[in-house]
């Protein structure tokens, strides 16, 4: 997952993160995809909302609503 973000392609993060089982994958997928352009995809908004809440991590959940 980490030489995925280093390269920065969005589009394997979103299929490598779909296909994991383990939540420390989801949450580093959804803090990655905060970081990029994700207000001009909504696809993008749609992923990081399904990893917080595949991960059960509703604290980032709503950090991520606030922001």
């Amino acid at each position: 997952m980490k030489s995925l973000m280093k390269q920065g392609n969005v589009n394997a993060i979103i299929n490598y993160a779909n296909t994991a089982r383990a939540p420390k994958v989801w949450i580093l997928a959804g803090n990655y995809l905060q970081s990029t352009q994700w207000q001009s995809d909504q696809n993008v908004m749609k992923n990081i909302v399904t990893f917080y809440s595949k991960a059960k991590a509703f604290d980032h959940l709503a950090n991520f609503f606030e922001a």
